[in-house]
């Protein structure tokens, strides 16, 4: 499934996003695994968002057995952060 077809996100929850990344707070998240099958859930904090080949993804921060872990995942594997839920069929923010 890495080469699903990417669907944008949201502008709306983008700027969720962007917010998560400046304050740095610790917040939950849902997301799905790189096969688009399992979710995955995390206590993370948002580090960056960026844009590569017309694909925006997030790159946050999670701790594991006292060691901190960057992970970077496409923004369409998001499923929630923070409680608020992804918008689906909604206008993206122009890439």
């Amino acid at each position: 499934m890495k080469n699903q077809k990417y669907i944008p996100v949201d502008c709306g929850f983008y700027d969720n996003l962007e917010a998560f990344a400046t304050t740095r707070k610790t917040v939950a998240i849902n997301y799905l695994d790189t096969e688009y099958k399992k979710t995955i859930q995390q206590n993370i904090k948002v580090r960056d968002l960026e844009t590569k080949n017309g694909e925006e993804f997030m790159i946050f921060e999670v701790v594991e057995n006292t060691e901190a872990k960057n992970v970077k995942i496409r923004l369409d594997r998001l499923i929630d952060i923070d409680g608020i839920e992804v918008p689906r069929d909604s206008d993206s923010c122009s890439i």
